[in-house]
């Protein structure tokens, strides 16, 4: 019976996780779909999200040799949204209206700054 009451709790805190990073910035946007939430969450009636978009500030990123900003692939807030969201196609990008955040395929009015999308670095 302990044994199930910690895992439960595991899982639990595990959603609680998730919904906190979400909600602690305006700016990040999860996409639902029908991919389903990893391991057991989804006997909890946790939600799967497709993809995220997780806005960086622009001093985290670089700039390589063919000009594409890139963020290293042990950036803590990324490798935080990857722990918790292992089922989602993660979208780094930089940039663009930052109180209005829209997914990189939005119009945008003509003098509005684009998110970038930024290239994982190994």
């Amino acid at each position: 019976m302990t044994a199930v009451c910690c895992f439960l709790a595991y899982e639990m805190n595990w959603i609680r996780q998730r919904r906190a990073f979400i909600d602690a910035d305006e700016n990040r946007h999860a996409r639902f779909g029908s991919t389903p939430a990893p391991g057991l969450l989804r006997l909890l009636n946790a939600r799967g999200y497709s993809g995220f978009f997780l806005p960086v500030p622009l001093e985290a990123t670089t700039v390589n040799d063919a000009g594409e900003r890139t963020i290293s692939a042990s950036y803590p807030l990324l490798t935080r949204c990857k722990a918790l969201f292992p089922e989602a196609d993660i979208h780094v990008v930089t940039g663009g209206p930052q109180t209005n955040f829209r997914p990189l395929n939005a119009d945008y009015p003509e003098d509005a700054i684009r998110p970038t999308p930024v290239i994982v670095a190994n």
